[in-house]
Formats: C-alpha cells, sequence, structure tokens
C-alpha cells in the first residue's frame, strides 16, 4: 500500500511540474505608454484561466508582457458584471489583480519568502485605487475602464525586482491573479499558472516566463567589486588592500563557510560553485564562485 502510495504521490509531482506553465516574450521596440489604456499594448495574450472559489466565477481575466533593458511592463484585462462598491475591508478581498515575480536564479521551487526578499515581490493594485504593497519603490500602475470591466498597465524596474536577488536576466518565475468581490466577500479567483493561492509566498506555483533576448545581468559583477570595494575577489580568492580583522563568508542560505582573521587575502578555491556574500569590516559585497 506504502509502495501504491509513493507511486501516486511521484505522479501527482510529476503531473504538476510537468503542466507549470512556460512562455517566451519579446522585447518592446518602443516603451509602452503607462496610462491604462492597453489597446496599443504589444504582447501575447494570455489566458488567466484557472479559477478559484464559490463563485459564480463571471469574472475574466487576461494578461500580456513585454519589456526592455530597464523595465518589465504587464498589461491586464478584467471583464467583470459587477463592481463591488462596498469593498472588504482587507486588501486581497477586494476586486484587483496582483502580480507576482522571482528575480532570482537561485533559489529552489518550494522556497517561500517575504513580500520583496530573495527577488520575489507581491504587487497588488485594487479597482478604483492605488497601489497597495511597497510604496516607494519607483513602481508604476495606471487604470483605464473598459465597458463591463476595467485594464491595468504596471512598469516595474529590473533594478528593483532584483535587488533582492541573483539574476542573471534571462528568465523569471511569474504569476498573475484577479480576486472578484461582487459585495460579499471575493468569492472568485483567476489565476494564470495555478490556482493553489500560495504564490504570494511560495515560488513552487508560479509559472516561468523566458526573455526572447536576455538583458544586462543584474548580479553584482567582478569589476563593479573592484572599482567600489577594497576588496578584490577573483576566481579563486579575496585579495585586501591591507590586513583586515576579520574576514566572514556567507553561502546563500546564511550559513558561514569561512572565516578568517588578520588577513589580506582568502581563498574560495575550495567553494563550490554558487553565490556568497563576504563581510569585512564595515564592507559587505555579493560574488559568484
Amino acid at each position: 500500500m506504502k509502495k501504491v502510495m509513493f507511486t501516486l504521490l511521484a505522479c501527482g509531482l510529476a503531473f504538476g511540474m510537468a503542466n507549470a506553465k512556460e512562455i517566451t516574450i519579446k522585447k518592446a521596440a518602443t516603451a509602452p505608454n503607462i496610462d491604462g489604456d492597453i489597446e496599443d499594448f504589444v504582447g501575447d495574450v494570455q489566458a488567466m484561466d484557472q479559477k478559484k472559489g464559490e463563485g459564480p466565477h463571471d469574472n475574466t481575466a487576461s494578461f500580456q508582457l513585454t519589456y526592455d533593458d530597464n523595465f518589465v511592463y504587464v498589461a491586464v484585462k478584467v471583464e467583470d458584471p459587477t463592481m463591488d462598491t462596498v469593498q472588504s475591508a482587507n486588501v486581497w478581498e477586494k476586486d484587483c489583480v496582483e502580480v507576482f515575480f522571482v528575480l532570482n536564479d537561485t533559489v529552489k521551487d518550494g522556497t517561500t519568502y517575504s513580500n520583496g526578499a530573495l527577488g520575489a515581490w507581491q504587487l497588488r493594485k485594487i479597482w478604483g485605487g492605488d497601489m497597495t504593497d511597497q510604496p516607494g519603490k519607483g513602481f508604476k500602475a495606471e487604470e483605464g475602464e473598459i465597458k463591463g470591466g476595467y485594464t491595468q498597465e504596471w512598469k516595474l524596474s529590473w533594478d528593483t525586482l532584483a535587488a533582492t536577488g541573483y539574476w542573471g536576466g534571462k528568465q523569471f518565475r511569474f504569476e498573475c491573479q484577479n480576486g472578484d468581490n461582487d459585495g460579499s466577500g471575493r468569492k472568485s479567483q483567476n489565476f494564470w499558472n495555478s490556482n493553489a493561492d500560495d504564490q504570494w509566498n511560495t515560488i513552487l506555483n508560479q509559472g516561468t516566463v523566458k526573455l526572447e533576448t536576455a538583458v544586462p545581468s543584474r548580479i553584482v559583477s567582478v569589476s563593479k567589486v573592484k572599482a567600489a570595494s577594497s576588496m578584490t575577489i577573483t576566481s579563486n580568492g579575496i585579495q585586501f588592500n591591507k590586513a583586515v580583522a576579520e574576514v566572514n563568508v556567507y553561502d546563500i542560505t546564511g550559513k558561514l563557510v569561512i572565516k578568517a582573521n588578520n588577513t589580506n587575502f582568502v581563498s574560495t578555491a575550495a567553494l563550490r560553485n554558487g553565490v556568497y556574500v563576504v563581510k569585512a569590516g564595515n564592507e559587505s559585497k555579493k560574488f559568484i564562485k
């Protein structure tokens, strides 16, 4: 019986992974005008057809994606015959659009995150209102009206999205969600990739978006470290301009992997390939082995 259950579980996991959505998006020749009008937005329309909730499921939604070297752009269209004029006190229960990004090439599917950490983001804009998450980050979202619904356009900086991750500029994890509240609570949700409804803190159920052509990497480069730091990071070590009292090197999980004292050189030859952080005195730098 245990063998049968294990087989069924394995098949279920394989089925879920096999059905994760993956798309390739095109680079914009001209940046979209972020004004809420999506008629001039370029990008293949993706249906948000994974539903959750008791219904009536009378709302439908779709999105488009494009990008340039500095920003990623999202256009969302929501058709909803009954817009909520009462609105819940809870943001997530209102008529709204949520977008999820993970710009981090080193995290695993099952990783959980806090909003804005590990290059992972949950951003919401309620119908008729403002963006409610991460104010002051320079994210922009504008809304437009259509018959029986609304549209939204988003403009998000690669630099900000990738600031807490380790991203090579080729692909990212993504989800788009539409919540529907007809006046008595959120009764319906539409998702693009999965209706698991844990994408707000879990990477596993987000889809994959590949870029037609890569954008410049947002990973800290060796050349930048050399120019801005008293330390020089090479392929096999960390060289300091003068002896430092204490050097600590941490891996991506925060585990201390190297500790040294009163030295001007630390060898990294024994480290596995990956992303690390070196801390010495008042300096802290990311580097890739």
